[in-house]
């Protein structure tokens, strides 16, 4: 572990680490409430912002994500049937966007890993020198932040 927190008002508990994660812990019992994957090395410092709405994070990959604390502990339901329902709870591992049960949702090419940011997410921030936001519209998957620029094929 690489940094830990208290929120002020003392019911959950975050670290970093080196395995990229931040995680989240109830503060009484102990138990663990999420992992928040996004970073793509060593966590360095957590803290939680004075509102206790919110954790920030930093890492080694130059890169500081913030992350909606409600957002993290809400379990995902309805999924199977919406399509931003998974795209928000999906994580990146093997460089795949993987949904909740594991399926395969986006490869996402190596230069581009520490700066995804799937609006709608735990991860409510990146703050880097770059980032791309992936996000789904109404005609299917679509990326960047413009709708207009992005390319629209036939099917």
């Amino acid at each position: 572990m690489s940094s830990v927190a208290f929120s002020c008002d003392g019911r959950f508990i975050c670290s970093g680490s080196a395995d990229q994660n931040v995680r989240l812990w109830d503060a009484s019992t102990g138990a663990p409430l999420a992992t928040l994957q996004g970073h793509m090395d060593c966590v360095n410092s957590v803290v939680f912002t004075p509102d206790r709405q919110s954790i920030v994070s930093c890492s080694y990959d130059k890169t500081i994500r913030i992350w909606d604390i409600s957002r993290a502990c809400a379990v995902p339901s309805g999924w199977v049937s919406n399509p931003n329902m998974a795209l928000t709870s999906a994580t990146l591992k093997n460089k795949w966007l993987k949904g909740p049960l594991g399926e395969l949702l986006l490869w996402v090419p190596e230069e581009y890993r520490p700066y995804l940011w799937v609006p709608g997410s735990a991860c409510t921030k990146v703050i880097g020198k770059h980032h791309i936001i992936v996000s789904i519209g109404d005609s299917g998957w679509h990326c960047g932040e413009s709708w207009v620029s992005c390319w629209r094929g036939t099917t």
